[in-house]
């Protein structure tokens, strides 16, 4: 996969910063996306909000309501970002291609597949590459998808083009400081633990209370969601020593008793989102 420039030329939006019609753009792309923050290559594209509101209306379209099936629209974006060597765009959606076929999309290999993936990863590189796509490969792929997804699957080829050139141009800064992020936080997670012991589920509960109450703003989230964990860890420490004296409860059991089910509500509404149950 070829390198593209990864040194952005624009700095992003920031929410919190923009007017009124442009937050709204903002807040409606994040909400779509099923996301707390705006990704970075839509900061960036945020610059210009009508031109984010026309790209993202049209992103939403291939990625959520398209008549192609699921597994079959990401390896479209994975087929597409090999191609055009989108770093950004194959990083964020290959571990949502079938473990078995992780390994072949991008090359020759995946179009034997059965149809409609063979044919449709066919008709997507030739697309990619500015290739001309034979008649009888159109007329098999309208018979198989229908008229609504051979249109759907063109449009989903051209809208991931256009965000390769975007990427390419402008650049989107996303591994380095995902790294340096996740450094950061796994040494301050550590040095926390090492000092007060392994207390779970504080940082799964508070900040998505805090999100669902108060919005994605993470000007706001971030210290909302350090008062809150502190008031909720006093207030469970409050439980372990009184609930059964003299003996004093583990802190991690109390909060377990408050996480456990939280975890498995998110993880079943996520699946919901996704379309497993």
């Amino acid at each position: 996969m070829r390198n593209y420039r990864e040194r952005q030329m624009v700095a992003p939006a920031i929410l919190e910063e923009a007017g009124p019609d442009a937050r709204a753009v903002f807040d409606h792309v994040v909400k779509t996306r099923k996301l707390g923050f705006l990704p970075n290559m839509f900061a960036i594209m945020g610059r210009s909000p009508g031109a984010l509101e026309a790209v993202a209306a049209v992103g939403e379209h291939v990625r959520f309501h398209s008549a192609l099936d699921e597994d079959l629209r990401e390896m479209v974006i994975c087929e597409v970002s090999a191609i055009l060597g989108n770093i950004y765009e194959w990083r964020h959606h290959i571990g949502k291609v079938p473990e078995r076929l992780r390994a072949r999309v991008g090359s020759a290999a995946i179009e034997d597949e059965p149809a409609p993936t063979g044919p449709a990863l066919r008709f997507a590189r030739l697309l990619a590459a500015g290739e001309p796509a034979p008649d009888e490969l159109v007329d098999s792929l309208k018979e198989i998808l229908g008229d609504d997804g051979l249109i759907d699957l063109t449009i989903m080829v051209g809208y991931y083009q256009l965000l390769a050139t975007f990427c390419a141009t402008l650049g989107v800064e996303v591994e380095t400081a995902k790294r340096v992020i996740l450094t950061t936080v796994a040494l301050l997670t550590g040095s926390a633990v090492a000092v007060s012991g392994v207390i779970g589920f504080v940082g799964l509960i508070v900040p998505h209370m805090i999100r669902l109450l108060l919005g994605p703003s993470h000007r706001v989230l971030l210290p909302a969601s350090a008062l809150t964990g502190a008031t909720f860890l006093i207030a469970c420490d409050l439980i372990a020593r009184t609930i059964h004296p003299p003996t004093e409860i583990r802190l991690g059991i109390i909060t377990a008793v408050f996480g456990a089910p939280f975890f498995l509500y998110l993880l079943r509404r996520r699946r919901k989102e996704i379309g497993y149950l």
